[in-house]
């Protein structure tokens, strides 16, 4: 196991909280005079110590992720589609031919280096017809009771 600048710093983090929280438990429950303020101010200084090595840890993966992410990369071949362009759409269970307009779908995976949204393809512009709601008659409601266990349907 080969020990990076992330690792040591983590195993040092982990050592400096460990010998703070020891240090401030000697000053409290071992020395009651000056030594005792000694030992927890020492200790809250390792904690301090650890909190910084924390923070440097957390850095360094950040600007890691951040080469990484930023590094174009392109898509591999084996991966790489035309778009797919659907003509049809489905009604009643019947598969039928679109010609009307189509509305294109794009990926926000760019496929080059300066970034832009990649075609996927398209697919037919379909509208809802709008049709009044027709409003349903008293019987079709069902009553709604508040009781002290919930709602209840009658």
């Amino acid at each position: 196991m080969g020990l990076n600048k992330n690792s040591v710093l983590g195993y040092a983090t982990l050592i400096m909280i460990l010998f703070g929280l020891i240090l401030i438990g000697l000053g409290i429950f071992r020395y009651e005079d000056v030594a005792g303020w000694g030992f927890a101010a020492t200790g809250v200084g390792f904690l301090a110590i650890a909190w910084v090595f924390d923070a440097l840890k957390r850095q360094s993966i950040k600007q890691l992720n951040y080469k990484i992410m930023n590094k174009f990369q392109p898509i591999p071949k084996a991966y790489v589609c035309n778009p797919l362009h659907h003509k049809t759409y489905l009604i009643n269970g019947e598969l039928r031919e679109w010609k009307g307009a189509c509305d294109e779908v794009y990926s926000t995976i760019s496929s080059t280096e300066q970034y832009a949204p990649t075609l996927v393809g398209s697919v037919p512009h379909l509208t809802e017809k709008k049709k009044p709601l027709k409003p349903l008659k008293q019987q079709q409601m069902p009553m709604v009771r508040v009781t002290a266990y919930g709602l209840l349907c009658v």
